[in-house]
């Protein structure tokens, strides 16, 4: 025990003696969710690839940073439950081990695809599930994992074995194996959760609790965070824990030191060691830097005064990149990059005392003999920076806003808002001047320059003035009165160019001091712009303007003539606003824009990029820029400036690898599920890209990641087959092209031109998009297919409807000549009819006087009964046919009355009892119902069962049966007979008008074949219909009629021209003008004819057109064309002589004017 307290005293003891000193300055640039895509700002962990990419694990998934831009992953992409991220690890074939809450996520690179462990290892293996704490890949490949429940896993790539590895001590299991270090010999060190720290053998057999002594037990209970093995020796590792801070530990020599102590409260959170010199701890407050060699330790923290402080003090990991660069995450301020490259960048934005120059506003430099640099600001007033320290220059008459600045040997001449200042440098003391006495005039002064022969020239708003030494004040200079310059510049010729702000670009010769050349639109000159931002000569002495927004323009002086750099000239040019040019040594010129800070190489026009992320101060330059004597430039901008020498930017030769980071089909990433087809894997891997032609608009990103400055080197893109020319894609690192033509295309990379050549930066990518499937080989061949189909089936379609056109005109040809031959019927059967009706009256009339009068003999009365029946017979056949020619010419209406169906089929078969008697034929009726009501025309259903009964009982051999049912709203009346059957040839034409059968053609089956017909019409009048049934044991005919009732019966008013509603009555044409008389005889004649009536002898005419009428009754006396004249047409109509005509007259001798029939 006594031993354990000697030790700690002298660990603080020596940790007392440590110094902890002010941070080196290391400047972070910063990348978080906002502003620059991160998943999360919260990290957990950063891990770079062997790919040069950077795996971001934060507390809401992955995100991957090529140099450019992050992609990002969540729980949808691993395929898992958790996407809180603790740990990463690559293997050895390159797949990254991701331990999160929910166990392990592989991220496969070669296919570009996420899975879980069980699924990578075929879910042969029990495989952890909770929390993944640590992930280490030892010398021969074998992944070392350990969870927060179930301990330490290992995985052999070799055997493909994942093994299970149960560790205890004295007997007691430990399984919260927090951190894993292993050394030289694959030994493992590992810290379990507040419990101590232990070695265990490469295979994990047996382990032991890290002892420095034997009564020892430094580590016990404490909480280990930070857990790495020196390369230098495998017996030397460094802890870090929150009781002990940063401890070394010998294990050798069993002895330990404390390098640096923890505030108190504050805890580590993470460590590793850079290059064997430098510790780097994670903390809750702050980052810790270990110098190994000087044995100081540094602190960086969050500093709202500094934007290239660290985000956020609370840091969770660190990780040192291959290009040496330091990734900070935090807890709350996303991630911290520090890039040993933008040191070359020196960024002054502070003063020596701490105070930040935000919003200050640079406005000009100058340099003196003493190499001093010195600064006008707007806000600031006077800077000077020398050998690194940038300090205000105080003094009671220095003005606070300098906008101009120039070194004239022993003194610095300053321009601000009020005049021209001169300080002298030994002195300090200060002299102010005013151009202009009158107050009216702007004394405020843009630029002040120095000529090669050390004339001082000052540019105002209203002219440009020289100062006078011998009289100390300051004179205009003619030719340049009232234009409002920006900037002067001298070239070998002592011409003196000046950049004006509204006038375009003068030449002055300071020799004569004469204009010699003035060019602008309204000059002649429309390749310059009136608004001139500065000029620059470079060390070939060629004039170059600067454009304020219009690019910038280079004067051959040999050729006198000015050359066009802007984005309409330039592809890869990123803007047309430019401020300051400066030459370098190498033919170069550096251009301040609103873009970043360019370098253009004007012999094979090629420009580099530099921004932020390569060290820059910001990107809001101002019209300040200097090139120092010794070739170092600084540039202004609004919150301080940057100074570099050129000569430590200079591009390599050394070709930069270009990676294809994605793919994307119209404006989304392919998806890794759905990209089967186009092509399988990593797209940076391929070598051919299938696409549909629906996916013909497609694009690429790109990334160089082992470039020191991804940002500003150059990618060059072309599409053979497509592009014409090399595409310039540095900034946006991308590139797209929409509605590509079907056809096979080569996706080339360049960093640029080298040696006459452009050499690839990538293996080339053939891309085919496929053709539409029409203009595919095998669309092609189905079209001509399909279109030979088609041409086939439209000659036969047309052939068919030909035939079908042929048949239809037949059938038409047929239909009308059926139907023409069935009116050639009906008017001569009409008009024989017509000519029979009459003997027929002639014979039965003095028959029935005959039988009224008796007085016969029994032989005469026997042969007057038979031509009386042969008459009545005869009668009756006129009457059915007269009946169908009025139902077909003029239509039926019913006359619907509620009756007892029921009841009236009974009767109406009744009615044929006596008849089939005498033929010995069995009537029988059978009905389901004993009553029935519906409405039905009782005359109409009266003739359609008198035919079916008769047609029955002609044809019947012993029975005729008739059943009535009720079926679904209907009444259903079948009537059957054993007659013989009606051939099924016959069945479709049994309805037709004048089609008869008959299998004895007895007399008694003699008839028009119209009764059928008549019977079938009359059955469809009522809603129903008249079939044969298929029965073939018998012949039925079924009579199906719906089932209504009428409410009420309304009588209607007879007009004055009505259509028969009794179809066994003869029609009667009524020709009388007077309309009582009119009324009368129409009231006394209805109910034994059917009436019409016409009030002149012309409307009877028309009547007698469209009805066929059995007698006419007219008056002699009408109006207009008079009886007599009517006769006459009757008589001289061959279709209306056969009309019988009474004349109705008071005039007894206009029967003599009659015409005889």
């Amino acid at each position: 025990m006594l031993k354990k307290v000697l030790l700690i005293i002298l660990l603080l003891i020596a940790g007392s003696q440590l110094r902890s000193l002010s941070a080196q300055h290391y400047l972070f640039s910063h990348l978080n969710k906002d502003e620059s895509g991160l998943s999360y700002d919260s990290i957990r962990e950063i891990f770079q690839d062997s790919r040069g990419f950077v795996w971001i694990g934060t507390y809401k998934g992955l995100s991957r940073y090529d140099g450019s831009r992050f992609k990002n992953y969540g729980r949808d992409d691993f395929g898992i439950t958790s996407d809180f991220v603790n740990v990463i690890r690559e293997d050895l074939e390159g797949n990254l081990w991701i331990g999160t809450d929910n166990g392990i996520v592989i991220y496969d690179y070669k296919q570009d695809v996420f899975c879980n462990l069980d699924m990578y290892l075929g879910g042969n293996f029990q495989v952890p599930v909770d929390r993944i704490y640590a992930i280490e890949r030892n010398s021969k490949g074998v992944m070392w994992v350990s969870s927060m429940g179930s301990g330490l896993y290992s995985y052999d790539p070799l055997s493909k074995t994942f093994r299970h590895h149960p560790l205890s001590c004295e007997g007691t299991f430990f399984t919260n194996i927090y951190r894993i270090a292993l050394d030289r010999n694959d030994n493992l060190y590992l810290a379990v959760y507040c419990d101590d720290i232990y070695l265990a053998d490469a295979a994990a057999e047996s382990c032991s609790p890290l002892n420095l002594d034997k009564d020892t037990d430094i580590f016990k209970g404490d909480d280990v965070e930070g857990l790495v093995v020196s390369s230098k020796s495998s017996d030397i590792i460094y802890v870090a824990s929150k009781r002990r801070g940063i401890v070394e530990v010998d294990i050798r020599n069993r002895r330990c030191r404390q390098l640096c102590p923890l505030e108190k409260d504050v805890r580590p959170k993470n460590m590793i060691i850079d290059s064997n010199k430098y510790l780097w701890l994670s903390t809750t407050n702050g980052l810790v830097c270990y110098d190994l060699y000087a044995e100081k330790y540094y602190v960086y923290r969050s500093n709202p005064r500094d934007s290239f402080a660290i985000s956020d003090s609370y840091i969770t990991t660190t990780h040192k990149d291959n290009k040496g660069g330091l990734w900070v995450g935090t807890q709350y301020g996303g991630l911290n990059y520090y890039s040993p490259s933008h040191d070359k960048f020196r960024k002054c934005y502070t003063l020596s005392d701490g105070t930040s120059l935000e919003g200050a506003i640079v406005r000009s430099f100058a340099e003196d003999k003493n190499g001093n640099l010195w600064v006008g600001t707007e806000r600031r007033g006077l800077l000077k920076y020398s050998h690194g320290v940038l300090t205000a220059v105080s003094g009671g008459n220095l003005p606070q806003s300098v906008l101009a600045l120039a070194d004239d040997a022993d003194c610095l001449w300053l321009g601000t808002q009020k005049g021209i200042s001169k300080m002298d440098y030994s002195t300090g003391r200060i002299k102010h001047y005013k151009p202009f006495d009158n107050e009216d005039k702007d004394n405020r002064v843009v630029t002040i320059y120095r000529s090669m022969s050390g004339d001082i020239y000052v540019a105002t708003t209203v002219g440009v003035m020289r100062y006078v030494r011998e009289s100390d004040n300051f004179l205009m200079v003619p030719g340049l009165v009232g234009i409002t310059m920006e900037h002067m510049s001298e070239n070998s010729r002592g011409i003196l160019w000046l950049a004006s702000y509204s006038t375009g670009v003068y030449e002055y010769d300071l020799s004569d001091g004469c204009v010699r050349n003035h060019y602008s639109p309204q000059t002649g000159s429309e390749q310059i712009p009136d608004m001139i931002s500065s000029i620059c000569i470079d060390n070939a002495d060629n004039t170059w303007v600067i454009g304020f927004s219009s690019g910038f323009f280079r004067y051959h002086c040999v050729k006198s003539e000015f050359q066009t750099y802007s984005t309409s000239t330039l592809d890869y040019l990123p803007t047309d606003v430019f401020f300051m040019a400066l030459p370098d040594d190498f033919g170069n010129m550096w251009l301040s824009s609103d873009m970043g800070l360019l370098e253009f190489n004007p012999r094979k026009s090629v420009i580099r990029v530099f921004t932020k992320a390569n060290g820059l101060l910001d990107k809001e330059f101002t019209k300040a820029a200097i090139l120092l004597r010794n070739g170092t430039m600084a540039f202004g901008s609004a919150n301080g400036f940057v100074v570099f020498n050129p000569r430590d930017l200079q591009a390599g030769n050394a070709i930069s690898k270009v990676t294809i980071t994605d793919m994307y089909l119209g404006n989304k990433p392919v998806d890794p599920h759905l990209r089967e087809g186009k092509f399988s894997g990593n797209i940076d891997a391929q070598e051919k890209v299938v696409l549909d032609f629906s996916d013909n608009s497609f694009g690429f990103t790109f990334a160089m990641l082992d470039s020191v400055y991804p940002s500003s080197d150059k990618i060059l893109c072309r599409l053979e087959g497509y592009d014409a020319d090399w595409i310039d894609v540095s900034a946006a690192k991308a590139m797209s092209w929409n509605d590509v033509p079907a056809g096979e295309y080569r996706l080339c990379l360049s960093n640029g031109e080298f040696s006459g050549s452009y050499v690839m930066a990538h293996h080339p990518l053939t891309i085919i998009v496929k053709p539409k499937f029409w203009a595919s080989p095998l669309g092609v061949c189905l079209i001509l297919i399909i279109v030979s189909a088609l041409v086939s089936l439209a000659v036969c379609l047309i052939i068919r409807r030909q035939k079908a056109r042929e048949r239809s005109k037949i059938e038409e040809y047929r239909k009308k000549k059926d139907q023409e031959l069935l009116h050639e019927k009906m008017a001569f059967f009409s008009n024989i009819v017509h000519e029979i009706k009459t003997p027929l009256t002639l014979i039965r009339t003095p028959l029935q006087k005959i039988f009224a009068v008796g007085d016969v003999s029994e032989n005469i009365h026997e042969e007057l009964e038979v031509i009386r029946s042969s008459a009545d017979y005869m009668n009756d056949l006129v009457r059915e046919l007269l009946e169908y020619v009025r139902l077909e010419e003029h239509g039926y209406v019913l006359d619907l009355r509620n009756i007892d169906i029921v009841d009236r089929t009974g009767f109406l078969c009744y009615n044929f009892s006596e008849t089939a008697h005498s033929r010995n034929i069995k009537i029988s009726y059978v009905h389901e119902v004993d009553s029935l009501v519906t409405a039905l025309d009782t005359i109409a259903f009266r003739k359609v069962i008198n035919n079916l009964m008769d047609n029955g009982v002609k044809y019947a051999e012993t029975f005729v049966k008739v059943s009535l049912s009720v079926n679904d709203g209907h009444v259903v009346i079948s009537f059957q007979n054993d007659g013989a059957p009606i051939p099924a040839s016959r069945r479709e034409s049994i309805f037709k008008p004048f089609v008869q059968f008959s299998a004895d053609q007895s007399p008694y089956a003699q008839s028009f074949g119209i009764g059928l017909t008549y019977a079938k019409n009359l059955a469809e009048l009522h809603g129903g219909c008249l079939f044969l049934s298929d029965k073939t044991d018998c012949t039925e005919f079924v009579l199906k009629l719906p089932i209504r009732t009428v409410t009420n019966e309304v009588e209607e008013n007879e007009p004055e021209v009505e259509i028969a509603k009794r179809s066994d009555l003869p029609l009667v044409l009524i020709v009388e003008d007077n309309s009582s008389l009119l009324t009368y005889l129409k009231k006394n004649l209805k109910h034994q004819y059917n009436v019409i009536a016409a009030q002149s002898a012309e409307k009877a005419l028309v009547l007698l057109a469209s009805y066929k009428v059995d007698i006419i009754l007219t008056d002699v006396a009408l109006q207009g064309m008079s009886g007599v004249e009517l006769c006459q047409r009757i008589n001289s109509s061959e279709t209306l002589s056969h009309i019988p005509v009474i004349v109705v007259s008071a005039i007894s001798s206009v029967v003599g004017s009659l015409p005889s029939s």
